[in-house]
Formats: structure tokens, C-alpha cells, sequence
């Protein structure tokens, strides 16, 4: 049996690109449902708009000993896709200046069972996560071993608070990791920079 190399696979995949760009654009045009999809990922994006713009402030985190870490986190957010999603970058700073991490996360919603996710990647990983909006934020929860984590995000006159959470079955929840952040200023970020058509 003749085998396709991948350099054949992947020069015909490139031919095949321009058909499925055309493709979609067309049924984009054609079909209503999902002119009504993108509308509806508009909407509940608009709930998430308090996120947006330049974020700075410092934090800190308990250690597995027991000892705690301060670090300063920035934060940047901003829509994308034509304000159905929201794009997150953190980057957190050693007490030396040095960048200790850089995250990157994406929230998007689902139309048909009305949830919203977080897409995290970091560390050379990534993961899917639902969460859970509310008035002036979100909050989302993950397993870890028998116990559970939860993240809290409040923003309100200027601040973002974000806490994070080890709960365990019939336990106190245990703060892990805390931050207070101030906005700086609005940001044109992520969509700021694209190419015009000429």
C-alpha cells in the first residue's frame, strides 16, 4: 500500500484552506442561526465588560510549608472575534522584577447550554474550565485530589480582588492565593494592531 508523506499531506492541506475559509464565510453569510449565535456570544460577553482594560497590584500565596510568596500581577483584558470572547493575559513578578509567570486564558460562551468556559494555558499546559458569572465577576471551582479548588474574582469601583480557595469535606476553606489589583487605564488589546484589509 502507497503511504502519503506529511510535507504531501500538508501541501494539500494548504490548497485545501482558501475552499474552507470561503466555505464558511459563505454560510456565515447564508445562514442566519449563526449570525444569531454570534449575537448571542456578544450578549453574554457583555456581562463580563468590568474585566476589561490594564490591571496592576500586588498578591501573595501560601507555600506547601506554610511560608508566604508576594509577588506583583499585571493584568490585561480585552474582546475578540467581534466581542464574543474575552482574552485574559497575567503575567506575576518576582520581589526581584523577574517574570515569575505568564498566563494566558480565554473565556467563551456556549449558546446552546448556556454556559460559559475558561480556556487556561500555562506552564506549557492547558485546561477547560466552566465558570460561573455573577454581577461584578466570576468564580470557578476544579478538582484537586479529594478536595476542590475555587477561584473568586470581584471587581468593583476600580479594584479587581481575586482569592483562591482549597475546600475540603467538613473544613474551614483554606486561603491559598490572594491579589488586589487597581485598573489602570482602558486598553485597545488584543484586537489592537490587526491588519486592515490594504
Amino acid at each position: 500500500m502507497q503511504t502519503t508523506s506529511f510535507a504531501t499531506r500538508a501541501i494539500r492541506l494548504s490548497w485545501l484552506w482558501p475552499s474552507v475559509f470561503l466555505l464558511s464565510v459563505a454560510r456565515a453569510q447564508a445562514t442566519p442561526e449563526l449570525t444569531q449565535i454570534l449575537e448571542d456570544n456578544r450578549t453574554a460577553m457583555r456581562s463580563l465588560v468590568m474585566l476589561d482594560g490594564l490591571w496592576r497590584g500586588s498578591g501573595s500565596t501560601t507555600l506547601p510549608s506554610g511560608a508566604r510568596r508576594n509577588f506583583t500581577q499585571t493584568i490585561r483584558v480585552g474582546p475578540f472575534l467581534e466581542g464574543s470572547l474575552r482574552v485574559i493575559e497575567r503575567r506575576s513578578y518576582g520581589s526581584d522584577g523577574k517574570l515569575a509567570e505568564n498566563t494566558l486564558e480565554i473565556i467563551s460562551y456556549n449558546a446552546e447550554t448556556k454556559a460559559y468556559f475558561i480556556r487556561w494555558y500555562g506552564q506549557g499546559i492547558a485546561s477547560d474550565l466552566p465558570i460561573t458569572p455573577s454581577a461584578n465577576g466570576f468564580s470557578l471551582e476544579y478538582p484537586a485530589g479529594k478536595d476542590r479548588i475555587r477561584f473568586t474574582v470581584v471587581v468593583a469601583n476600580g479594584t479587581w480582588t481575586e482569592i483562591a480557595e482549597r475546600i475540603s469535606s467538613g473544613k474551614q476553606p483554606v486561603r491559598l492565593i490572594e491579589m488586589t489589583l487597581r485598573r489602570l487605564q482602558n486598553t485597545d488589546w488584543p484586537t489592537g494592531g490587526s491588519l486592515p484589509s490594504r
